[in-house]
C-alpha cells in the first residue's frame, strides 16, 4: 500500500498465485465501513482507490483474499 500518509489517492498490490476474490474494505477511527470493492483478481493486480472525500486521519485497511485477511493503517493528510 502506498504512498501512506497520502492525501487524494491510495494505491494496493496484491499478488496472487491463482485467481480469487479479492475485497478491500476501508473503515475509519470508530469503525465505520467508508470504502468497499470486491472482485476476482489473478496475478499482481494494482487498485487505485481514491480517498480525497475522506477526512484527514486515521483509517483501517483490510485485504481479504480467501483464507487470509491482512489489515493495515492509512494516514489521509
Amino acid at each position: 500500500m502506498f504512498p501512506n500518509p497520502a492525501e487524494s489517492a491510495v494505491t494496493i498490490e496484491v499478488e496472487l498465485e491463482q485467481s480469487m476474490n479479492v475485497g478491500i474494505r476501508i473503515y475509519d477511527a470508530v469503525g465505520r465501513l467508508v470504502f468497499e470493492d470486491e472482485r476476482v483478481q489473478n496475478g499482481i493486480s494494482k487498485h487505485q482507490i481514491t480517498i480525497d472525500h475522506l477526512s484527514p486521519g486515521l483509517y483501517t485497511v483490510q485485504l481479504k483474499t480467501g483464507k487470509l485477511v491482512m489489515n493495515k493503517r492509512l494516514i489521509k493528510k
